[in-house]
Order: structure tokens, then C-alpha cells, then sequence
């Protein structure tokens, strides 16, 4: 035998040995690797920040993400008549000046409104200065008319008196001529001044009525006179609203009252005769549960009809299945 074949039963001699000790060393005594248990792994707190991750993994934004993030928002706002797109805070600050320009405007109409009255009372003065500066012409002017007027008996007079209350009499004219000439003279200069006061106190008042009244010209103020005398003003009391914007605007308010007010007939009409129905209607069952509570509270100590509406109602619930 050579030995290559003895070296093979020993071999599974060995095997078999092995085999057996094992099964008679038990289970217990086995020779396993202990499985490790993993290490414990330290608990993050809950109240730990993250840390930041790399600015290179996260995600740069792109141009107009970063522009539509720092574009501050803009709110419409109406100036003048136009609008326009401003930040919030130039709206509130635009606002103000607005309602500073608005009360600006209110407090300059007034002042002029003030300003021509006190015009057409500088008018009326100038008549009672030209009064007061002729009274006293007008007064001799009086006295010389009544000594003229006086009756003369020439017979009962001598030739000297005669020619001396005859000169008299010249001198009386001459002067009553002279003080007519004065107080004309003075009546003329009166009359320039005030027709130059009534000219620019009129174009002061239309001023104030055409920034107080929008669009406001011939036309308009044709149809504000005719409406004015349809109501009965007259001519004479209308020329006041000439010196008076104070009276233009009233009666220009006027006037667009009424034709609203006639505008809106049609429209009021067709509303009186629409029907009106709910845009949200009650369902038929919940009306009838509702008339059905009305009518048994009606019925309270009356049974006979309280029964009658029991009754009625129990039919019309299964009268419909």
C-alpha cells in the first residue's frame, strides 16, 4: 500500500472522530463564535439644531427667482387722474398729499368765494361814498331849485330892487348849472368805477363756479338759468347769481338733482314692478314643518282644531308617498 492510500482513511478516521466528540460534548460545549452585539449608537437630542448642509449641495436660485424675491410689491394708487404702481409706503405718502391738495383746494374756493363777496360789497360802498360826496351839492342844488321856483311880484319892486334880485337870480342859475356840471362829473366817475368792479367782480365769481363746477360753460349755464326760472325765480333775482357763486352752485346742485331724479324714474318703475324672489329659496319641506308649527300655535286650547291641523298634515306627509 503506498501512502497516499493510508493518508485517506486516516484523514476520514479524523473526520469521523471529530464528528462524534462533538455530539458527545452537547450543544453547551460546541465551539461557535458569540454573535457581538452592535455598539450602542449615542441618541441625537431632539432639541439639536441640524447642522447647515454644504452651500455647494444645496440649490442656487436661479436670477429672476432671486430678483422675484427681493422685488418689493407695488399697490395701485390714483393721483391726479391717472393711476400709477408705487410701493406701499409712496401710496400712504402720495394719499396724504392728496387729501392735503384736496383740503388746499376746499380752503382756496372758500377764500376766493370770501373774496368775491367782499368785492361786491366794495361795490355797494362806492355807491354810498358817491352819496356821501354830493350830499352836499345835492342839498344847495335843492335850495337854489326852491328859490327859483318862488314866485316874483315885479310890480311891487323898484327898478334897483328889480335889477338886483334879477342878478340874483342870474347867480342862482350860474350856480345851479356849475353844481349840476360837479355832482354829473362826479356821477360819471362813480359810474366807471362801478361798472369796472361789477366787470371784475362777475369774472372773479365765474372763476370760482368753473373750478367748483366741472365742465362748466355757456351751455350749462344756459340749462341752470332755465331750470332756475322753471322753478320761478326771476330774471332780476338770477342776476344775483352773477356776483354770487354761492347761488350759481346751489342751483346748479339743484338742477343735477332733478335730472337724476328724472333719470332714475324708468329704472325705479321697472324695480317696483319686478317680482322679487329669493336667490336662495326654502325647500318645500322645511316651508311646510315651519307652517305646520304656525298653525298648531295658533290652535293653542282649541283642540278641535289643533286635531284638524294634525290630521291635515299627517296627510299631506304620506298623501305624497
Amino acid at each position: 500500500m503506498n501512502t497516499s492510500e493510508q493518508a485517506a482513511p486516516m484523514a476520514d478516521s479524523q473526520s469521523i472522530e471529530a464528528q462524534v466528540g462533538a455530539w458527545l460534548a452537547g450543544p453547551e460545549r460546541t465551539m461557535k463564535p458569540k454573535p457581538q452585539a452592535p455598539a450602542p449608537q449615542p441618541q441625537q437630542p431632539t432639541d439639536q439644531v441640524p447642522e447647515p448642509q454644504d452651500a455647494t449641495s444645496e440649490e442656487v436660485p436661479s436670477d429672476e427667482t432671486a430678483a422675484e424675491s427681493t422685488a418689493p410689491a407695488f399697490e395701485e394708487v390714483e393721483y391726479e387722474g391717472e393711476t400709477y404702481q408705487v410701493p406701499p409706503k409712496l401710496k400712504e405718502a402720495i394719499i396724504r398729499q392728496s387729501d392735503y391738495t384736496k383740503k388746499t383746494q376746499e380752503v382756496a374756493d372758500q377764500r376766493r368765494t370770501m373774496e368775491v363777496l367782499q368785492h361786491e360789497s366794495q361795490i355797494a360802498r362806492l355807491a354810498e361814498q358817491f352819496q356821501k360826496d354830493t350830499k352836499q351839492e345835492h342839498d344847495q342844488l335843492q335850495a337854489l331849485d326852491w328859490a327859483l321856483q318862488q314866485p316874483v311880484d315885479w310890480s311891487k319892486m323898484s327898478t334897483e330892487d328889480a335889477l338886483r334880485y334879477k342878478l340874483q337870480l342870474d347867480g342862482w342859475r350860474d350856480q345851479k348849472v356849475a353844481l349840476e356840471k360837479s355832482i354829473g362829473e362826479k356821477r360819471q366817475d362813480w359810474e366807471r368805477k362801478q361798472h369796472d368792479a361789477y366787470t371784475k367782480l362777475v369774472n372773479e365769481s365765474l372763476s370760482v363756479v368753473a373750478k367748483r363746477i366741472p365742465g362748466w360753460n355757456p351751455a350749462l349755464a344756459k340749462a341752470v338759468t332755465e331750470h332756475a326760472l322753471s322753478e320761478g325765480y326771476t330774471d332780476h333775482e338770477l342776476r344775483r347769481a352773477n356776483t354770487d357763486p354761492r347761488l350759481a352752485i346751489t342751483l346748479w346742485k339743484a338742477a343735477q338733482y332733478d335730472k337724476a331724479r328724472q333719470s332714475a324714474q324708468p329704472a325705479v318703475a321697472q324695480a317696483k314692478a319686478a317680482k322679487v324672489s329669493s336667490s336662495n329659496p326654502m325647500p318645500s319641506d322645511v316651508k311646510n314643518k315651519l307652517n305646520f308649527r304656525k298653525a298648531v300655535a295658533r290652535t293653542e286650547g282649541k283642540p278641535i282644531e289643533r286635531k284638524a291641523a294634525v290630521e291635515a298634515r299627517v296627510m299631506e306627509i304620506f298623501g305624497k308617498r
